[in-house]
């Protein structure tokens, strides 16, 4: 990969990192979050412990919330990476701080 293609990678990376900073501090976001576990865990909780098929329900559903928050995370956490990338390209380059 050449430099400048690399550079353009960790470009669109930061994007997305700061894109997905902007979602996960929104207030609706964390409250639309926040009503997604509430729920899953109020099914867990009401769910006849005999009734393994709404106890896997509850599961699966609190299970993808979390997958979703992670991957956004994983957005942030890899803008972070790029960063760094991006500082030693930099000094490989000869490019000046901006």
């Amino acid at each position: 990969m050449s430099p400048d293609e690399e550079l353009a990678l960790i470009r669109k990376e930061q994007d997305r990192a700061t894109r997905a900073r902007h979602i996960l501090e929104e207030p609706i976001f964390k409250d639309a979050m926040q009503a997604l576990r509430d729920e899953a865990i109020a099914e867990f909780k009401h769910a006849d412990s005999g009734n393994v098929s709404a106890l896997q329900h509850a599961r699966i559903r609190y299970d993808i919330t979390e997958a979703f928050l992670s991957k956004l995370t994983r957005h942030v956490e890899t803008g972070a990476l790029s960063e760094l990338r991006f500082e030693n390209l930099r000094k490989l380059m000869g490019m000046k701080q901006t």
